[in-house]
């Protein structure tokens, strides 16, 4: 697990380097990365200050009950924190997505070379290009590598740490703001469960 850490956080150095170097273009132009929803609901929510309850709409509502507004997504806080890019915090999402597939397939095949790759097709798969404008639904899927990372960790035998990381990866879906990856997800985990029980 401990080299496990270690690969991950190379992996979100050099996935960091190279996405940042892919989105130049659109981080030098000044502009937001903001198709579609992402300019309607994934700026507002990331410039305005979190609160439980807005005046925004109608009579008020509780804008913390939804899941865009990203209240309790621990990485949209950790950026603000820091003072970042509205631009870095969407291109995380990539970081996150390629850092964990790595990290997944490097764990089921043990190659670097596998895991790289696999990370580069993740990062640059449908859900993740196509769905560019719905920056909830990128972040939640980011997440869906190291959900499935610690489903496997438990097979293996270390049950509280994979139960600790895949818990985590299920809260980080959850929390990102769209909840359909993750009841796709659960569908998926159950499915490789009962595959891997027929298994063993």
């Amino acid at each position: 697990m401990i080299r496990d850490a270690r690969a991950l956080a190379v992996a979100l150095l050099l996935y960091g380097a190279f996405y940042c170097a892919f989105f130049y273009q659109s981080f030098s132009s000044g502009n937001y990365i903001a198709p579609s929803d992402s300019l309607d609901f994934g700026v507002a929510a990331y410039l305005s200050s979190p609160a439980l309850w807005t005046q925004g709409m109608y009579s008020g509502y509780p804008i913390a009950a939804d899941p865009q507004s990203l209240t309790w997504y621990p990485v949209i806080h950790l950026f603000r924190l820091a003072g970042l890019d509205w631009n870095l915090f969407l291109i995380s999402a990539y970081v996150i997505a390629s850092a964990t597939c790595f990290l997944l397939v490097r764990r089921l095949t043990g190659s670097n070379l596998a895991g790289a790759f696999s990370g580069f097709a993740y990062g640059f798969s449908g859900v993740m290009l196509g769905h560019i404008g719905h920056f909830n639904q990128i972040h939640a899927a980011a997440w869906v590598p190291l959900a499935l990372y610690g489903l496997h960790v438990i097979r293996t035998g270390h049950h509280r740490a994979g139960c600790a990381v895949a818990a985590s990866g299920f809260a980080l879906m959850w929390l990102a703001g769209h909840p359909q990856v993750p009841v796709y997800t659960a569908y998926l985990s159950a499915a490789l469960i009962v595959g891997e029980l027929f298994i063993d």
